[in-house]
């Protein structure tokens, strides 16, 4: 079939819906027909959709997480917010924005945007900062795998 870009779908649309387009489609005996139209949703490139909420991965420094920090965050209602990354944040963590998700067909109401944490490690890190991470693993006397595998 033929494509066409319909960037207007009603809220709450998912990939392979219909919509009915009455007395749009071919003529026939009675007149013309519905135009009956699948739609396909394309793939964000930040935000993936599970039900009517919506998850968007945001990496963070491991500085960040152990200190918490304030950052940026893109939002499909409001554009991009700032948001509190508790400290002691730990990677995988799921911080919830109440009411910033999709819309829900049926209930109509609004699902919510989950911001996954990733803790991501600078590639590259100044000579000045590597020597304080140094000092910080002397000082360090924890070991989270202590308890795993006794």
């Amino acid at each position: 079939g033929s494509e066409m870009c319909i960037r207007d779908r009603p809220a709450g649309m998912d990939d392979g819906g219909k919509i009915r387009l009455a007395g749009q489609g071919n003529p026939g005996s009675a007149g013309p027909g519905d135009l009956i139209v699948t739609v396909r949703v394309s793939a964000h490139p930040w935000f993936r959709k599970e039900g009517s909420n919506l998850f968007v991965d945001v990496p963070i420094t491991p500085l960040e997480a152990v200190l918490g920090a304030k950052v940026d965050v893109p939002t499909l209602t409001d554009g991009t917010i700032v948001m509190t990354i508790p400290s002691g944040t730990n990677s995988g963590a799921k911080l919830r924005l109440r009411g910033k998700g999709s819309v829900d067909r049926k209930t109509k109401q609004q699902g919510d945007q989950l911001v996954v944490i990733k803790i991501v490690s600078p590639k590259e890190i100044p000579e000045d900062q590597m020597a304080l991470y140094e000092q910080l693993r002397e000082l360090d006397t924890s070991n989270l795998r202590d308890e795993l595998w006794q």
